[in-house]
C-alpha cells in the first residue's frame, strides 16, 4: 500500500512539472495544436523521432473508472511532432513532452493507439499501448452476505508505537455487522458504518476539472474500525447478517516499535554516487524487547487460525 502511495505520488508531481513547464492535453476533440508554431529547439538538438509512455504504468492498473492521464515523450526537442491517441489530438510541448486526458472504456483493459508525425518530413511513428484498469467489486449474484476483499485498508506488514492505532477500512453488505479476529489479540474489533462522505479517486483529485466529482455522498457499505497497535496477525473479517456469514482473510501483520531504539533513515537522491536506488537506510542495534516483538510476530504468522 505504501508502495503504491510512493508510485502515485510520483505520478502526480511529475504530470505537475509537466502542466508547469508548458505540456498540454487533449481534453476534447476541439483541442488542436498550432503546426506552424516554430520549435525553439535547434534542429542538431533533436532526437530521432519514439513514443514513450511514462504514464500509465503496465505493472500497476489505473485505479480511475471513466477517464486518465496519458503523458510521455516523443524525443528531446521534437516540437515539430503531431500527435493523436485514439484520434484525440495532443499538443506537443518544445521539449518533446506531451500530457492527454482521455476516456476509459468499460472494460478492464484501455488500448490507445498513439501516431506521432514529423512535421517537416515523411517521418512516422505508431504504437498500440495497452493498460490495465482496475475493475470494481461487484457482490456474487444472489449472495446474501459479502465482502469486498479488494477494499481492505491497510494492508501489509505495519508497526507503530505502542499506544497508538490504524483506521481500518472495509466494503461489505450494507446492514451487516462486521468484525475482525486477529491471532495474538484477546477480543474482537467491531466496525461501525462510515457516514463520511467517500473520498475520489487520486486522479480525479489532481487532475480533474469537474467540481461536483469531489462531492461524493457516504457509500452504504463502507465500515470502518481502529485497531490498537499490538503485535497480532491472521486477520480475519467477518460480516453477518442474520444467520448467514461471510469470512475472509485481511493480510495484515501488526507490529509495535520501540521509541527508545528507533530506526535511523538517511534518503540520499544524488546520482552522482552511482546508486541505482536513490536511498539508503541505516538502523540501531534493535533492543532485547524489539526482538521479542518479532520473534512473536514470526511465530504468529506461523500459526493456524484456530477461532
Amino acid at each position: 500500500m505504501l508502495a503504491a502511495s510512493l508510485r502515485h505520488m510520483r505520478v502526480i508531481g511529475a504530470a505537475l512539472l509537466i502542466v508547469v513547464t508548458g505540456w498540454g492535453c487533449a481534453a476534447s476533440p476541439s483541442t488542436r495544436r498550432d503546426s506552424a508554431a516554430p520549435s525553439a529547439v535547434p534542429i542538431a538538438s533533436r532526437e530521432p523521432l519514439h513514443i514513450t509512455i511514462v504514464y500509465p504504468d503496465t505493472a500497476d492498473p489505473i485505479q480511475a473508472q471513466d477517464s486518465s492521464f496519458v503523458f510521455g515523450s516523443v524525443g528531446r526537442g521534437r516540437g515539430d511532432v503531431a500527435l493523436s491517441i485514439s484520434g484525440f489530438p495532443v499538443r506537443v510541448s518544445a521539449s518533446g513532452s506531451w500530457l492527454a486526458w482521455l476516456p476509459l472504456p468499460s472494460d478492464s483493459l484501455a488500448r490507445f493507439q498513439i501516431v506521432a508525425r514529423a512535421g517537416a518530413s515523411s517521418e512516422q511513428r505508431e504504437t498500440t499501448f495497452v493498460a490495465r484498469i482496475a475493475r470494481p467489486y461487484r457482490p456474487p449474484s444472489g449472495a446474501k452476505v459479502w465482502i469486498d476483499t479488494t477494499s481492505f485498508t491497510p494492508t501489509d506488514s505495519l508497526a507503530f508505537p505502542a499506544g497508538e492505532g490504524i483506521r481500518l477500512s472495509v466494503r461489505a453488505t450494507p446492514g451487516a455487522r462486521v468484525r475482525l479476529r486477529m491471532e495474538g489479540r484477546k477480543g474482537d474489533v467491531w466496525f461501525v458504518p462510515d457516514t463520511l462522505p467517500e473520498e475520489p479517486a487520486w486522479g480525479v483529485r489532481a487532475f480533474g476539472t469537474d467540481t461536483s466529482a469531489y462531492r461524493l455522498p457516504a457509500a452504504v457499505d463502507r465500515y470502518v474500525a481502529w485497531l490498537p497497535a499490538e503485535p497480532s496477525c491472521d486477520a480475519i473479517v467477518e460480516a453477518i447478517v442474520g444467520t448467514d456469514t461471510a469470512r475472509a482473510v485481511w493480510p495484515l501483520v501488526l507490529d509495535t516499535l520501540d521509541r527508545a531504539h528507533p530506526a535511523v533513515v538517511v534518503l540520499n537522491d544524488d546520482s552522482r554516487m552511482g546508486r541505482t536506488t536513490g536511498s539508503s537506510r541505516w538502523a540501531r542495534r534493535p533492543s532485547p524487547r524489539r526482538v521479542g516483538a518479532a520473534k512473536r510476530a514470526c511465530s504468529c504468522r506461523a500459526a493456524r487460525w484456530r477461532g
